[in-house]
């Protein structure tokens, strides 16, 4: 996601990551990204990561770091 530090950009990053939302289709058996081609970490719980970055948002799996939870 895109990062600003004033609130109208803010706003803009916002948009933004929603537009992306919304261009991404939703993935399933553990994918994200364009199409569903990549694979995503472990994140805590065998939980879907999110379908247009990859990354964990409840957390990893024990020993894994990193947003997407695939750093040992």
């Amino acid at each position: 996601m895109v990062k600003f530090t004033t609130p109208a950009h803010n706003t803009l990053s916002i948009i933004l990551n929603n537009i992306l939302h919304v261009l991404f289709e939703e993935c399933d058996n553990q994918n994200y990204g364009l199409m569903c081609n990549q694979t995503c970490g472990s994140c805590y719980g065998g939980k879907q990561c999110d379908h247009v970055n990859g990354s964990c948002t409840d957390g990893c799996e024990a020993g894994l770091l990193g947003e997407k939870c695939d750093e040992g």
